[in-house]
């Protein structure tokens, strides 16, 4: 059904665009550093780009596929790791990525900006605990 309903919007991904997707998981690797995998949903990622997600930001390096081949550049539907993240990025937000080192920062500190304070422990309790889960679609 997942399938139909798609093609029936024709669903399609921009491969021009710079890549954007979400975070599936990520880990401190006590060798390499915080280490994320990635799911490109849209447009393409290459080697040489900067990702932010959340306020957490990378210069793709260090850029594998998930059997850990070194990979140039990757598109839509790929999941892929990153790794060299500044701080954790949390597990099912957006990630998005730039061409240049000052827009990702520009991007990151927008996201730091706009992200709404708390303003007590108390409210903090009140709120239920939320978890993001991620379907994969084998097509």
């Amino acid at each position: 059904m997942i399938l139909l309903l798609s093609e029936m919007a024709e669903l399609k991904a921009d491969t021009s665009k710079n890549a954007s997707g979400v975070v599936i998981e990520s880990h401190l690797d006590t060798q390499r550093g915080v280490t994320a995998t990635l799911l490109i949903q849209d447009g393409t990622l290459r080697k040489g780009m900067f990702v932010t997600a959340g306020g957490s930001m990378t210069p793709v390096r260090i850029f594998e596929d998930v059997q850990g081949h070194v990979l140039e550049e990757a598109s839509s539907s790929s999941p892929v790791k990153i790794t060299g993240f500044d701080k954790m990025p949390e597990a099912g937000s957006a990630f998005c990525s730039f061409g240049s080192k000052k827009e990702a920062e520009k991007a990151v500190k927008d996201f730091i900006r706009s992200k709404p304070e708390e303003s007590s422990s108390q409210e903090k309790e009140d709120h239920k605990k939320e978890e993001k889960i991620i379907i994969p679609v084998l097509i």
